[in-house]
């Protein structure tokens, strides 16, 4: 079961959704329309894309207009005439442009369509056999960013970030789930979904499944614990603890030994004994053999340097 809370919500969202289901994909490739006199389609393309905007006429075109309302920005339009084959713009974007191609009518582009190009497209076109109407409804779909994460509490955190329409999000396994919904200015919206049903009977492995008229997606993650984890973790963070703590006092024993020693040596220090042989002479008839030996003679360091202080 999911929580939600939606920043679209009533008539806006659900005239949307009949729009996305009644729109008519439109990719690179001419759309074909009709040949009558007025025409109306309701076009659906992703951001990034290049479509191409044809008119429907009969007979010899002799002047062609397009006048484009855009949702953000101002009015656009592009007049063509024939018999002097020259095209006159005003305030339109750099990536919106006729193209002319053999046999074939003049066509609209639109290169790598974005956002703001999102509106209503009208051609009217004047021919030898009358005047023809074609309009458009662009509507504009952004695939969401997705992204998966644990958060602090081990809980799954999938988010579908600035897509348009909202995306849907889902859990597998299935669980208990929150859900929110931030919009944005450009009228895209990123839904944020928290999987809560983590316990020791779920899988470790958590997928996201995000589903939305762009394409669907999906990530997985392992955030909740399984039931090993959760019996072996508290065991490893003990012995980590008790390793740190053993640690710990090996190096205030180290710390109160040399200390110690220090002390020692600056309070009572040690004699030097230092031994030097005493040789006999090399006439020996004059000396008794009896004193021949090694005499110690014993220095003092410290005493030695009190004396001559």
């Amino acid at each position: 079961m999911q929580e939600s809370h939606s920043c679209i919500s009533g008539p806006v969202s659900n005239q949307l959704e009949d729009l996305l289901t009644q729109a008519q994909p439109l990719d690179a490739e001419p759309l074909k329309t009709m040949g009558r006199r007025n025409n109306s389609s309701a076009l659906v393309m992703t951001v990034g894309k290049s479509p191409v905007l044809t008119c429907s006429f009969n007979g010899n075109i002799a002047l062609l207009i397009w006048t484009i309302a855009p949702k953000a920005g101002g009015l656009c339009t592009l007049v063509h005439r024939a018999d002097k084959n020259e095209t006159h713009r005003t305030t339109c974007s750099d990536n919106i442009n006729l193209i002319f191609r053999e046999d074939l009518p003049p066509a609209l582009e639109i290169r790598q369509v974005g956002l703001a190009q999102e509106g209503n497209y009208s051609c009217e076109a004047a021919t030898t056999e009358g005047n023809f109407h074609t309009r458009y409804h662009l509507t504009m779909l952004a695939p969401p960013r997705l992204s998966l994460s644990c958060d602090e509490q081990g809980s799954p955190v999938c988010e579908a970030a600035a897509g348009k329409p909202p995306a849907q999000l889902s859990w597998a396994p299935e669980g208990s789930s929150t859900a929110e919904e931030k919009c944005h200015d450009n009228g895209t919206v990123t839904v944020l979904s928290k999987f809560t049903a983590c316990s020791t009977s779920v899988s470790s492995v958590i997928t996201c499944m995000v589903s939305h008229p762009a394409g669907n997606w999906s990530q997985s993650i392992a955030c909740c614990p399984s039931e090993k984890t959760g019996f072996f973790l508290p065991c490893v963070i003990s012995l980590i603890g008790l390793m740190s703590l053993l640690f710990l006092l090996a190096a205030f024993e180290l710390y109160i030994f040399f200390n110690s020693a220090l002390f020692t040596e600056s309070f009572f220090p040690k004699k030097t004994v230092l031994y030097v042989p005493f040789f006999p002479k090399e006439h020996p008839e004059n000396e008794s053999t009896d004193h021949i030996s090694l005499k110690e003679k014993s220095v003092y360091q410290k005493d030695e340097k009190d004396e001559e202080l």
